[in-house]
C-alpha cells in the first residue's frame, strides 16, 4: 500500500448498487423423453428480460444401474452434442461432449477446485457408486463461449440444444476390481435413465439508473460484439500401423486462427464397459509438432519416452496451459506429475502468440499434426483426438434482434 493511499482518509466509500438481484430461473425442454439419441431443445423467448449464459447450469436428474461405477466427467458423456444458439443463430458448439470437456477440464482445473466441481460430476481419479443423482453442470464446461463471455445479454431469443448419447456405455467403468474389497456388479442392460433436464439461467435485474444505460444500447441499435474461444474436436478413428504419422486436420480463417492444439489417444476404450473412457493414453509417444503453414510449434521437440519417465518437457506444457490461457502467475492442476503418465499424458502446443507473415498469403491457413512414436502403432486399437481452440467473434443488436458471425 503507498504512502498516500494511507493518508487519504476522506476517501469516500462506493457501493455498487447497480445490480438489484440475480435470480437462477429454471427452463425445461419442449420434449419429456430423454432416451438415447433423443434430441432436448430448451428454449427462452423473454424479451424483458436480461440474461447471463455465462453462468447457467444444466440440472441433470436420473438414476443408474445399482452397482455401476460412474467414471470422472461421466455426466459429459450422457450428450453427444450440444449447441448454443441466439437469435436462431449458432454461436458455439461442442461435439463429443464426454471427450472434449474431459479433455478441455484436465488442462484448466485447478486443484482449488476439486470440491466445487463434485457436484458438476467432476473428480479426477475417483469412481462414484450412485443410484439416483442429481448433477450441475455448468454451461462454461461445455461451451468456450459460456468460459470467456461474461456479460449479460438483452432482447435475445436463447436457445440449448442437446443430443443424447447413442449409448449409455462410455459413462462407465466395470473393469475388475479386488474381490476382497468390492464385488463386481453384475453389466446391466439399461445402465442410466433421465428423468429431468432443466437449464437453469440467472436473471439480472438491475437498478433504474443501470436500465436506462443499457437501453440506450437498444434504442440506439449498438451492436454488440461477442469474442470468445471456441473448442473444436476432430477425431482420427484408427491410427495407421507405423511410427509416424501426418494428419492434415483443417484449413482455417485469418480471423478464427487456432491459439491453442491438444492431443491425445486412447487405445480400445470407446464403447467398452470393462475400460474408463475419461483416461488417456500415452501408446510411447516421442513427439508431436503442429504446422501452421509453414510455421511449426513447438520449436523445441519433446523427445519423450515415456518407459523411462522422460516425459518433463510434455508435462511442462501441460502446466503452462493455464500461465498462458487463463494469464495466471501460478499453476496447480489437478493431474500430477505421476498421473500425468498414466491417466491424462495430453500433449498441449502453445501457438497462441503468431507471426502473420507466415498465415498473410492466401488468407488461410492450413493445419497439419505430426505425430511420431517410439515404436509401431499397434493396429485397429488407437484412436487420436485432437482439440483445437481458436478464436470466433460474433455481432448481435438488441433493437432488431439479429445475430451474425464476424468472417474474414
Amino acid at each position: 500500500m503507498s504512502s498516500s493511499s494511507i493518508l487519504d482518509i476522506g476517501e469516500k466509500v462506493l457501493f455498487d448498487d447497480r445490480i438489484e438481484s440475480i435470480e437462477f430461473h429454471p427452463y425445461t425442454p419442449y420434449n419429456d423423453s430423454f432416451k438415447n439419441n433423443d434430441n432436448i431443445h430448451i428454449c427462452i423467448n423473454r424479451q424483458d428480460l436480461i440474461l447471463l449464459p455465462s453462468q447457467s447450469q444444466i440440472l441433470v436428474e436420473g438414476t443408474v444401474e445399482k452397482g455401476c461405477l460412474l467414471v470422472n466427467n461421466g455426466a459429459a458423456f450422457l450428450f453427444q452434442d450440444i449447441r448454443y444458439e441466439l437469435n436462431g443463430v449458432e454461436i458455439d458448439r461442442a461435439r463429443n461432449c464426454g471427450i472434449t470437456s474431459t479433455i478441455k477440464g484436465l488442462v484448466s482445473y485447478t486443484k482449488e477446485m476439486d470440491h466445487s466441481l463434485q457436484t458438476a460430476g467432476w473428480e479426477v481419479g475417483a469412481k462414484k457408486i450412485h443410484d439416483k443423482f442429481t448433477i450441475t453442470i455448468p454451461l462454461s464446461h461445455f461451451l468456450g463461449f459460456a468460459e470467456d463471455y461474461k456479460k449479460v445479454i438483452m432482447k435475445g431469443k436463447h436457445e440449448l440444444i442437446l443430443n443424447r448419447a447413442s449409448t449409455d456405455v462410455n459413462c462407465l467403468d466395470l473393469a475388475p476390481v479386488d474381490a476382497d474389497k468390492v464385488p463386481q456388479p453384475p453389466i446391466p442392460n439399461d445402465e442410466i435413465e433421465i428423468s429431468r433436464v432443466t437449464w437453469r439461467m440467472p436473471v439480472i435485474k438491475v437498478s433504474d439508473k443501470e436500465k436506462l444505460r443499457l437501453m440506450s444500447y437498444v434504442e440506439r441499435s449498438i451492436p454488440v460484439q461477442i469474442a470468445f474461444r471456441t473448442w473444436e474436436l476432430y477425431e482420427y478413428p484408427i491410427l495407421p500401423a507405423s511410427q509416424r504419422h501426418i494428419w492434415c486436420i483443417k484449413t482455417s480463417t485469418q480471423l478464427e486462427k487456432p491459439r491453442y492444439l491438444i492431443v491425445g489417444f486412447q487405445t480400445d476404450r470407446r464403447n467398452d464397459k470393462t475400460k474408463d473412457m475419461s483416461i488417456f493414453d500415452h501408446c510411447n509417444l516421442t513427439n508431436c509438432r503442429v504446422y501452421l503453414n509453414a510455421q511449426y510449434y513447438p520449436y523445441d521437440p519433446f523427445s519423450a519416452e515415456f518407459k523411462t519417465n522422460n516425459y518433463a518437457l510434455l508435462y511442462d506444457a501441460f502446466t503452462n496451459f493455464q500461465r498462458s490461457y487463463y494469464n495466471r502467475d501460478h499453476t496447480s492442476p489437478q493431474v500430477n506429475y505421476a498421473h500425468y503418465k498414466t491417466q491424462s499424458p495430453l500433449v498441449v502446443i502453445d501457438a497462441s502468440r503468431q507471426c502473420d507473415s507466415y498465415n498473410s498469403g492466401a488468407g488461410a491457413i492450413d493445419i497439419k499434426l505430426e505425430m511420431e512414436f517410439k515404436e509401431n502403432v499397434p493396429s485397429n486399437t488407437i484412436t487420436a483426438y485432437y482439440l483445437i481452440i481458436n478464436d470466433s467473434l460474433f455481432e448481435y443488436n438488441a433493437l432488431t434482434s439479429t445475430t451474425r458471425k464476424m468472417i474474414q
